[in-house]
């Protein structure tokens, strides 16, 4: 069922740009964009994008998110840097990322990006992923908040505490932890869930050959973003995934 979105913005223009709060009128949910070194004309084509995506996300995700979402642009790699024009043959980079677990979680998104915004307004059609750069651009603010919805489960200050604490651990030994597993299971409101995973093993030889994305055969996290991605952005995926569709 559609639904009508209030969709409220500001914009001033100073020695940094802001664009604050484009906002759902549903549980607070917004997202902002503030990025010193962007024009006028390229603040307003973000703008235009962030409120697409606004736009489309299911209310119930935005509701479990709510508070607000900042998004920022960032250069990723000094002595490799991303072309998003020939994105489907640069092979791997860092695209976008967050942390979750923040109470203010901010998207991180390869700068690489800002050339969308600072030319002519044209649709660049790619021949992977999605179906242009627009909705590419699209996707990573998905990716991210699909990632920020599974984190906000009911989780004590001190299980949070653990949790980053647990992070920090896996990155030092490669030893299972029973606690942080448990803490783990907990923090996952999609993608820990076993029917769920049963879905994405069961699927994993198949979408090897034929993934949209390849990424999402890395860990149920992930594989939960990017079919995500698909669900809110392609209006072909009932078809192409029922079994996900309907999960």
């Amino acid at each position: 069922m559609s639904k009508m979105w209030s969709l409220k913005l500001t914009l001033t223009v100073a020695t940094t740009l802001t664009i604050s709060a484009i906002r759902a009128n549903t549980d607070n949910f917004s997202i902002s964009f503030n990025s010193p070194e962007v024009s006028p004309h390229a603040a307003e084509r973000i703008k235009s994008q962030i409120k697409v995506v606004v736009s489309k996300l299911p209310p119930k995700m935005m509701g479990r998110i709510g508070g607000n979402i900042s998004i920022q642009f960032k250069k990723m790699d000094e002595k490799n840097q991303l072309d998003v024009y020939n994105i489907c043959e640069a092979g791997p980079h860092i695209l976008a990322y967050t942390r979750p677990l923040s109470s203010h979680p901010t998207i991180v998104i390869n700068d690489a990006f800002l050339a969308l915004f600072n030319g002519f307004d044209t649709v660049s059609p790619i021949p992977c992923s999605h179906k242009d750069l627009y909705q590419k651009f699209q996707s990573l603010i998905i990716h991210e908040l699909s990632h920020i919805y599974e984190a906000r489960a009911p989780l004590t200050e001190s299980e949070k505490s653990e949790l980053q604490n647990c992070q920090i651990f896996r990155q030092e030994s490669t030893m299972p932890d029973p606690r942080c597993e448990y803490l783990q299971s907990l923090n996952r409101f999609v993608s820990s869930r076993i029917s769920f995973q049963k879905l994405s093993r069961a699927r994993k030889n198949a979408l090897s050959t034929r993934s949209p994305d390849p990424y999402e055969l890395r860990s149920p996290e992930e594989n939960f973003a990017v079919n995500m991605e698909y669900f809110i952005l392609d209006p072909e995926f009932r078809c192409r995934r029922p079994a996900y569709y309907k999960f």
